[in-house]
């Protein structure tokens, strides 16, 4: 669509998708160094505005995805399952077809943190969603990240980086430490916090309404889907952000030192060889497969910040006309 010389459909802008971002400002936020190591010296500084959900991804959202894949065979459906989340597969038209439902033996299963898909998943996920839910090899592919072979049976990568122009993403370590512990407010320590919950002390695990946290509350990751998302509304990040103490763990899209795997941060929920305070620092990490990921493992999308260049030609042509008709 071409407007007064300027093309507005060049200004391709991400859709909310029913996502409650969260835009994190004040680009070129200084560095973590509280507790300084391989890993996290100076990490967590980000020199431009991007937009983070406010939760993780839920059995709900996958399942639109899933189920959007299942269209073109059961290999798909079963390519992108996770491990440990709310759906369960049935045959709505017989065993030629496959899809995924909610569990019907859960309350409130479209809540509960999907964990157990790897990067792979992850980034065709990043891409489905840049090119408007749409399922066509090219669409699944490419957009936010490369996908070197696509098929229905093993899909892998060799490169990691997203793409220029990516619409949604999967944040690098640096976007989640600064989304998670960074705080504009805080004028101590560089701004930096120790813990997911605006604070420098470890959030207290119990149940709902009682503790701040489920990490090292549930005994056993078999307790997964004990857990629904946004249960502890009042333990919160600087910038709003919900589960990043608990719930699922979040993989970034930062390369670790040994691969192929990525980095991983937040507390699994129900770890039973790690309390929750170990994996709620800021300092610490663990590695995420690429290709199988973990079944501890989730995601919380990222996403660019809408151009405010998108709506300006029309501003422009609405004075324009608006002049036009006072000159008649």
């Amino acid at each position: 669509m071409w407007l007064l010389g300027v093309d507005v459909s060049a200004v391709a802008q991400p859709d909310d998708y029913n996502f409650d971002f969260v835009t994190i400002t004040h680009p070129g936020n200084p560095g973590y160094d509280r507790r300084p190591d391989q890993f996290h010296l100076g990490r967590g500084s980000v020199n431009y505005e991007y937009r983070i959900a406010r939760s993780e991804i839920s059995t709900s959202q996958w399942m639109e995805f899933g189920n959007a894949l299942a269209t073109r065979g059961q290999g798909w459906a079963a390519l992108i399952a996770p491990s440990r989340w709310g759906a369960v597969f049935f045959q709505p038209g017989g065993v030629d077809t496959l899809q995924f439902q909610l569990n019907p033996f859960l309350s409130d299963a479209g809540q509960v943190p999907v964990g157990g898909i790897s990067f792979t998943q992850a980034a065709m996920y990043s891409n489905w969603l840049h090119n408007g839910k749409r399922v066509d090899d090219a669409s699944l592919s490419t957009g936010a990240y490369q996908i070197d072979a696509l098929g229905s049976g093993s899909p892998f990568m060799t490169n990691f980086e997203r793409l220029p122009g990516a619409r949604y993403w999967v944040p690098t370590l640096d976007e989640w430490m600064k989304a998670v512990y960074w705080d504009p407010d805080n004028p101590a320590e560089g701004g930096w916090w120790e813990f997911p919950d605006s604070s420098d002390s470890s959030p207290i695990a119990g149940p709902p309404g009682i503790g701040e946290t489920n990490a090292g509350y549930l005994d056993t990751r078999d307790d997964w889907t004990d857990f629904r998302l946004n249960q502890y509304p009042d333990t919160q990040t600087p910038w709003g952000l919900l589960d990043a103490t608990g719930g699922a763990g979040e993989m970034t899209s930062t390369l670790a030192n040994f691969g192929p795997s990525v980095i991983g941060k937040g507390a699994p929920l129900g770890d039973e060889a790690f309390d929750g305070a170990f994996f709620d620092r800021a300092d610490v990490a663990r590695e995420v497969s690429i290709n199988s990921g973990s079944a501890a493992y989730g995601l919380r999308i990222a996403s660019a910040v809408p151009s405010p260049m998108a709506v300006a030609p029309f501003v422009f042509a609405s004075c324009f006309i608006g002049l036009r008709r006072r000159s008649i």
